[in-house]
């Protein structure tokens, strides 16, 4: 040790009621012996302890009781909640609830047949099994729900002959795929009802089967009987309300017509083939919107952050509220193509908004009644934005943009749409570059039949008349 450094003094204890003992040597080693006070101290540290495990162990288990309590009075009524015990490796059964809205009934849950066959890598989920329900189209609304860890995909498709449910059911047919075979039994798959005559099927699921490793994955065709004669198939109000469930709707449009219909999903992509609807929404987040659809009242498409891409058709009656289009989206474009018409051939009311950020905007309007009325508000930001107007069309525009040109594009060899050889009169304001408003029509009265206002920021517009 370096001798420039002062030797570190150990300190000395004595026991109690013993005189000080005085030494000179440095070095010498006293061993301490527990005292009685000592010994006190010691077991009174112990009995804390002991005490507050036993309070922690109090609580916990207060707290399980409670927690039990709560859970058996939920599920008192079949129609709030539906319980079981859920088997789980190396723990005990514990009591679960399934997310089964407040207003839903439960009418009957069946048990699904497992397929002793399905040993199949169909993503990688090597069990199937499968149920059939019937669903009678009487019935004032037909609706899929699904609440908890579920997700798979649905299809809407219209049998070509008439099958063993009849004309008056439509099939339903459920098929749930799966890693494990005790998965399962936690699951539950039910025919149910709501007030007013409403009939579905409705799956529930607890949210610890998240995952891919527990997961199951449902495949749900529902099967429409076949039109009778040259009459489309007629359902007063189709729902479905599936979060992750991507929406595959077949060529329905000829076929079937939806006096009410409702698609809703979350992150999943919803595809129409063709659908015909008085009045129809059709809402996603996060996922597009494609296909063509036909409305005689109003149409609604939602989602963010994906692009809506459609062709529509519009149809009014005479003596009614103009029928409506609504496109929204965020951070996408929105590309539609539109035909207007009216079954009384010339006129007709329309209104069509599109709204999108950050995403280009594309509307055409490849038809339109001569004397029709439009409404048209066109927004997005950042992106252009394009407009095409039939030749039919009569009353004014607005453009605005921002550091970019507003550009009004007129057809002058367009012919007069009625045929009686009229001359259309186009007049033009330009205000600045990055505005431009105006009208167009085919008679004096046309300047004030319709309205046109399409706005973007720091991108061109384009309006072609």
């Amino acid at each position: 040790m370096d001798s420039s450094y002062p030797e570190e003094k150990v300190p000395t204890y004595r026991p109690i009621n013993q005189p000080p003992t005085y030494s000179n040597q440095a070095s010498q080693k006293i061993v301490i012996l527990p005292t009685d006070i000592d010994l006190t101290i010691h077991q009174h540290r112990s009995r804390k302890l002991r005490a507050a495990i036993v309070l922690i162990s109090a609580a916990f288990w207060v707290a399980y009781i409670i927690s039990i309590s709560v859970t058996e009075h939920r599920s008192s009524g079949v129609s709030s909640s539906c319980n079981g015990l859920k088997s789980l490796e190396n723990l005990t059964a514990s009591i679960l609830e399934w997310p089964v809205p407040s207003d839903v009934n439960i009418d009957d849950c069946t048990n699904m047949i497992q397929d002793p066959t399905t040993a199949s890598n169909y993503l990688r989920r090597h069990f199937s099994s499968s149920a059939v329900f019937e669903l009678p189209l009487s019935s004032e609304k037909l609706f899929l729900l699904s609440r908890g860890a579920s997700a798979g995909s649905v299809k809407i498709v219209q049998s070509d002959r008439v099958g063993i449910s009849g004309r008056n059911n439509a099939k339903v047919h459920v098929v749930a795929r799966y890693r494990h075979a005790s998965v399962l039994s936690q699951v539950r798959l039910c025919a149910i009802s709501r007030h007013g005559d409403q009939r579905g099927i409705g799956i529930f699921s607890p949210q610890s089967l998240a995952g891919w490793k527990f997961g199951i994955h449902y495949d749900i065709t529902v099967h429409l009987p076949p039109a009778v004669a040259s009459s489309p198939l007629q359902i007063k109000h189709f729902e479905t309300d599936l979060p992750l469930f991507v929406h595959n709707i077949g060529m329905l449009a000829d076929t079937a017509h939806f006096d009410q219909l409702s698609l809703k999903g979350s992150m999943v992509q919803i595809n129409v083939g063709s659908l015909s609807a008085k009045n129809a929404h059709i809402e996603t987040t996060n996922a597009k919107i494609e296909g063509t659809f036909y409305t005689s009242s109003a149409l609604e498409l939602t989602t963010t952050n994906a692009p809506i891409k459609v062709y529509v058709g519009l149809t009014n009656h005479p003596n009614t509220q103009a029928t409506r289009l609504a496109m929204r989206t965020t951070n996408a474009a929105v590309t539609a193509r539109m035909s207007l018409s009216s079954t009384a051939r010339m006129g007709g009311q329309f209104k069509v908004t599109g709204f999108t950020t950050i995403g280009p905007l594309y509307l055409a309007f490849v038809d339109a009644p001569v004397g029709s009325g439009l409404l048209l508000n066109a927004q997005t930001s950042f992106a252009p934005a394009t407009v095409d107007l039939h030749s039919t069309y009569e009353g004014e525009f607005r453009l605005a943009t921002s550091s970019k040109q507003a550009i009004v594009s007129v057809d002058n060899s367009v012919m007069d749409p009625a045929g009686r050889g009229r001359r259309r009169a186009v007049e033009l304001q330009q205000g600045g570059q990055s505005h431009a408003a105006g009208s167009v029509s085919w008679s004096p009265q046309g300047r004030r039949m319709g309205s046109v206002y399409v706005e973007t920021s720091s991108a061109a517009i384009m309006l072609r008349v």
